[in-house]
């Protein structure tokens, strides 16, 4: 629908995995080369992990053709890894192009055996590639296993690689199938993509999938896309595709921030929650949490559970807009993220934030090195009498709270967090205080190239 209106032989951003428009990431291109030195050096097993949507089917597609280039090696590619044991075999065998039709296992793997001894003799290598391999039972992995035994005197007669989400890590963990992590030569983790490697990524396949590039995205855009999807290429890919057909819709090719954030509140949370847990995890997790607020007496309100009749009404608020004087610690809201010291900026926000509701704030300095935001916070909170409410989403919602608010900001460069304390905001403009009582105003649209997504609310209970 698009691709007319930003001169676009194709859509760059579609989630079909095409080697084609693979961008290696420096983690990648480190995943790639020790898979090739792996089958290089005829090792058996090979495993490679990643979360949902990290180029795990393109990387192995690429992989396979500029393998497939090789006149010495034959390869095969299984992507429903849902079978028993006699089904994988046939599969197998029909990739490799043989013989499928036997009903036992024993003679479907003859036959496979024949065929590796004969590939052998002619001096080529054969390789299988299992994706999605997180979903093989017990019984076909093992299966697996047995067929990696067809060896010669001096080498393996088949390489293995098994491509999977991180639980395929606890899957061969487990004490049954420990005669197979035993040979497992090489394991590989994808990782997801820096900002700046998301921004490389984004701006490569418009430039592959143009006559002419003049789709851009805007720096702020960039980094609500990175906010947003972590550095997944897959969410990169909804979301960028969305944005095109927006820019299209409103007759621009340059896109925005505000086009972003549009298309995000589209998607809504989906992909942020619970991206890479299974649901025993997320109960545990929710167990665990439950036991903390119990034991320590800290509770921790999710999204749209907030109550302001919890709070009193002298409560300060951010809406009661007080005038900023253009000399202040600095304009460039930039310079003052970079001159705080992490745990230093959080000590301050806590005791800014709590200061606007009492007189003496106690943070012991035992505190200071505690490694987790949200672990000191919520400390601090319980021992000024306090709760603490963890907000991550919408700026909107931090406004209809009306009250200061600790903010998490994330440095691209140093990939360091610092904090600052919000306490007044109108229209577009924030003012944050730091330390000395030093006041900072930003746009929010300066503010937002480096929010991490998250703020922290003090507020006291009125009973």
């Amino acid at each position: 629908m698009y691709k007319k209106f930003f001169r676009l032989r194709e859509r760059p951003f579609k989630l079909v995995p095409d080697p084609n428009y693979l961008v290696l990431s420096k983690n990648h291109e480190e995943v790639l080369a020790h898979l090739n030195y792996a089958l290089l050096q005829g090792d058996g097993f090979v495993e490679i992990t990643g979360e949902v949507g990290t180029g795990k089917t393109t990387l192995c597609r690429a992989f396979l053709e500029k393998v497939d280039e090789d006149k010495n090696t034959e390869t095969a590619y299984i992507v429903n890894p849902k079978l028993d044991e006699i089904q994988l075999l046939k599969v197998i065998n029909d990739e490799f192009g043989i013989s499928s039709d036997k009903e036992s296992i024993k003679e479907l793997v003859d036959i496979l055996n024949n065929f590796l001894i004969e590939k052998k003799a002619e001096g080529k290598k054969v390789i299988l590639i299992v994706d999605e391999a997180q979903n093989l039972s017990m019984e076909v992995l093992e299966q697996l296993r047995l067929i990696s035994n067809l060896e010669t005197t001096s080498s393996k007669l088949l390489q293995i690689v098994l491509a999977g989400q991180p639980e395929l890590c606890d899957i061969l963990n487990s004490y049954e199938l420990r005669q197979l992590a035993q040979r497992i030569t090489l394991s590989a983790r994808l990782l997801p993509l820096t900002f700046q490697e998301t921004s490389d990524y984004i701006n490569h396949r418009i430039f592959l999938a143009s006559e002419r590039p003049v789709a851009k995205f805007s720096k702020p855009a960039l980094r609500a896309i990175y906010n947003y999807s972590k550095g997944t290429p897959r969410i990169i890919n909804i979301i960028c595709d969305r944005a095109l057909l927006t820019g299209f819709v409103e007759e621009t090719t340059l896109i925005t921030h505000r086009i972003i954030r549009q298309v995000i509140k589209e998607q809504g949370n989906r992909y942020r929650k619970t991206r890479g847990y299974n649901i025993k995890q997320i109960l545990a997790g929710l167990i665990v949490l439950l036991v903390l607020a119990m034991s320590v007496g800290v509770f921790y309100n999710f999204r749209g559970r907030y109550n302001k009749s919890q709070t009193h009404n002298n409560s300060p608020v951010l809406t009661e807009w007080e005038e900023v004087e253009n000399d202040t610690e600095s304009n460039d809201f930039s310079v003052n993220l970079y001159e705080t010291d992490m745990f230093l900026s959080r000590k301050n926000a806590a005791e800014i934030a709590l200061s606007l509701w009492k007189n003496h704030v106690i943070i012991p300095d035992a505190f200071y090195n505690i490694e987790k935001a949200f672990d000191f916070f919520k400390i601090v909170a319980k021992l000024n009498n306090f709760s603490v409410y963890l907000f991550n989403g919408d700026l909107n919602v931090v406004e209809e709270i009306n009250s200061p608010a600790i903010f998490e900001f994330l440095l691209p460069e140093t990939h360091n967090y610092v904090y600052l304390t919000l306490t007044n905001i109108k229209g577009n403009n924030l003012v944050f205080t730091c330390r000395d009582n030093q006041k900072i105003k930003a746009e929010i649209l300066d503010m937002e190239k480096y929010w991490s997504g998250n703020a922290y609310i003090f507020w006291q209970s009125s009973e």
